[in-house]
């Protein structure tokens, strides 16, 4: 699965699609990933829970999520319970957030309340995207698009005679040239910073890596 594509980033840079290189796609794709800390193919994920008591949601470790495959109580003794969906827990599958039923009691629904102990639930399911998100991929075109401007035009500063001259004084006259790389600089900077604090507030997976509590 790729998010930028050659035909997209040459049209916003002006150059051909030949002269965009897969290796530019590839490091626009990976560039992607590292800023929002993930990866938009679906995958399989299996999670495991602290359980305090009287918990009423779960926040899952990765969203959106396609669909739960198991979702176990008391998963290390053989006296399990597998809870079913749409009778013992709802899905948010955006926001990943498992929500368990309560009857009027506030005794979960099919089972009693999950057991309380370290690591007492066991998730399993899959999470991620079947597509890639358009605004994600128009992030990515535009990553891709600066790559293959700079590659292309390199940093010639730009004078009547095609020297590389940075600035000229007459006097006490003094004018300084942009460089190439100066004028993409200009042209993609304020679009990407935008773009990227866009996509960092929608998709970003904050914490990855470290503790994930279940909600009360």
């Amino acid at each position: 699965m790729s998010y930028a594509t050659k035909a997209n980033a040459a049209a916003i840079a002006g150059v051909a699609v030949t002269d965009i290189a897969d290796y530019q796609v590839t490091s626009a794709d990976r560039y992607v990933e590292l800023i929002l800390g993930r990866s938009f193919e679906s995958a399989s994920q299996t999670d495991y829970y602290d359980i305090k008591g009287d918990e009423k949601i779960i926040q899952l470790h990765r969203y959106p999520v396609i669909s739960i495959t198991t979702f176990r109580d008391n998963q290390r003794e053989s006296s399990y319970t597998d809870l079913v969906e749409d009778t013992d827990f709802t899905l948010d599958k955006e926001a990943g957030l498992v929500k368990l039923i309560h009857d009027e009691f506030n005794i979960l629904k099919g089972s009693t309340s999950l057991t309380k102990g370290e690591k007492t639930v066991k998730i399993v399911y899959t999470w991620g995207y079947a597509s890639v998100p358009n605004d994600v991929a128009m992030f990515a075109d535009w990553v891709l698009a600066r790559m293959a401007e700079i590659k292309k035009s390199g940093d010639a500063a730009e004078t009547s005679t095609g020297a590389a001259l940075k600035s000229i004084q007459i006097g006490d006259y003094e004018e300084a040239y942009d460089t190439k790389n100066d004028k993409i600089d200009k042209k993609y900077k304020a679009i990407l910073a935008e773009m990227t604090s866009a996509m960092i507030s929608k998709y970003k997976l904050w914490g990855e890596g470290g503790d994930y509590h279940v909600l009360v």
